[in-house]
């Protein structure tokens, strides 16, 4: 389960965003916890037109099973086992540490430091022995703590309506994202392609109904929201392209 999609991934794959899909719908084909994960994103955002019929049924199959209360002890015992070979990993990393006395970086800086010359020159006034000069060992910088692959740093704001390049209709003028962790409210801004702002709304909801005539048909647009953190922190999304359809 550990390379399992994270929650960006499969609610990119159900809203249409993800790049790449045959991957995704490789590893759904054989991962039930992803599966029911899908199904409870179609359901909360009534998307299902990007999702293969086959892989819809099974996942809402397997939501339902989830539902009704059973138990899949296959993946209980998978998961119990993935828990006890991390502890014994971190236990017998704990236990080489203790026995190695010095770290590879001090075995490097050994390796390079500079030979010292064995020749002792004598000074022929004072016929006494000159006393070589003490070279340095170079410092070398303990290694930082590793960077874990796969965590993204800090959160991120991403918009699922209306998706980037897609046409959308004029009477559907409500925007919708993703909520963000410790987010007090939201700031959603619509300009034009010029950079003209069409409006700009604040909002502690995750969508954002517009007022009527504010889209054009024909018309093409940007919207970017803002979360507001504590702390006066902000975090924004990507500029997301759309267009109106032409009125009929």
């Amino acid at each position: 389960m550990w390379r399992c999609p994270d929650e960006n991934q499969l609610t990119a794959y159900v809203t249409g965003q993800a790049l790449d899909r045959q991957k995704l719908e490789r590893h759904l084909s054989d991962c039930k916890p992803c599966l029911q994960t899908i199904a409870l994103l179609i359901r909360e955002f009534n998307e299902s037109e990007s999702v293969p019929p086959a892989l819809l049924v099974r996942a809402r199959s397997l939501a339902e099973n989830t539902r009704a209360g059973k138990w899949n002890w296959g993946w209980a015992v998978a998961t119990a086992s993935a828990c006890l070979l991390i502890v014994a990993s971190i236990f017998l990393w704990q236990l080489w540490s203790a026995k190695t006395p010095r770290s590879t970086t001090e075995l490097v800086a050994k390796n390079i430091e500079p030979p010292v010359s064995k020749a002792i020159p004598v000074n022929e006034n004072t016929s006494q022995a000159v006393q070589p000069t003490r070279v340095e060992k170079p410092r070398v910088k303990e290694s930082q703590t590793p960077v874990v692959r796969g965590v993204e740093a800090g959160p991120k704001v991403n918009v699922i309506f209306p998706r980037e390049g897609s046409t959308v209709r004029l009477t559907v003028q409500t925007l919708r994202w993703l909520p963000v962790a410790d987010a007090t409210f939201y700031e959603v801004k619509l300009v034009t392609p010029d950079g003209a702002s069409v409006t700009a709304q604040s909002t502690n909801d995750t969508e954002l109904l517009l007022p009527p005539n504010t889209l054009k048909p024909g018309s093409t647009y940007y919207v970017t929201v803002v979360a507001h953190l504590s702390g006066n922190r902000t975090v924004r999304s990507a500029p997301v392209k759309f267009r109106v359809a032409e009125a009929r």
